[in-house]
């Protein structure tokens, strides 16, 4: 699947599930990965899930589905792993959220290959 056709699919498949949601937030939305991140906040926020067990259901996911994908270029797991340990979290409303950061934004000691063969040694100081 090219990287075009996935990511109209799943604009498609957001939409529909932004519409779900709606629905579904009627329930009680037991699985963090079928939720967004403000339930993903909530969940963690009444102590439903830890910061380290959604982080670990996010990696999980993120390693079963980007060999066929290719979605995230630099991996940084065990960085993401350790900070939900409680090591450097943000205090805030998304206090224990993991997320992805494009790769066009510098991060000191990662690498930014910017999407180009050509920076595939690039990594942000």
């Amino acid at each position: 699947m090219r990287r075009r056709t996935f990511l109209g699919s799943a604009l498609t498949s957001l939409a529909a599930s932004a519409c779900a949601t709606k629905v579904q937030n009627q329930k009680e939305v037991t699985d963090p990965l079928l939720t967004d991140a403000v339930g993903q906040a909530a969940m963690i926020a009444e102590r439903r899930i830890s910061p380290l067990e959604l982080t670990r259901a996010v990696v999980e996911r993120a390693e079963a589905i980007n060999p066929s994908i290719n979605a995230i270029v630099t991996e940084t797991f065990e960085a993401a792993l350790s900070r939900s340990r409680g090591n450097g979290l943000p205090e805030g409303p998304f206090h224990g959220v993991p997320f992805a950061i494009k790769d066009l934004a510098d991060v000191a000691g990662v690498r930014t290959s910017m999407g180009s063969r050509a920076f595939l040694q690039n990594v942000a100081t």
